[in-house]
C-alpha cells in the first residue's frame, strides 16, 4: 500500500511540473508571439495605429490562441 501512495504522489508532482513547464515555455512565448503577429495582421488590415475596436481585438485574441496551440504542438513534438 505504501508503494501505491508514493506512486500516486510522484505522478501528481510530475504532472504539476509538466503544467508549470508548459506555462513557462508554451503559454507565455506562444501568447506573446501570437499577439505580436495579430497586431501586425490587424494593422495591415485596418491600418496603423491599430484602433481598439472589436474586430482588431478578435484578430489579436485569435492569433494569441493559435500561437499557444502551435507552441503546445511544438513542445509535444519535441518530447516524443
Amino acid at each position: 500500500m505504501k508503494n501505491t501512495n508514493y506512486s500516486k504522489k510522484m505522478t501528481l508532482i510530475g504532472a504539476g511540473c509538466g503544467v508549470v513547464l508548459f506555462a513557462v515555455f508554451g503559454l507565455l512565448p506562444g501568447s506573446f508571439l501570437g499577439g505580436v503577429m495579430g497586431l501586425n495582421l490587424a494593422g495591415m488590415l485596418m491600418g496603423f495605429p491599430v484602433a481598439s475596436g472589436i474586430a482588431s481585438r478578435l484578430i489579436v485574441a485569435a492569433s494569441m490562441v493559435i500561437g499557444v496551440m502551435v507552441s503546445g504542438i511544438t513542445l509535444r513534438a519535441t518530447v516524443h
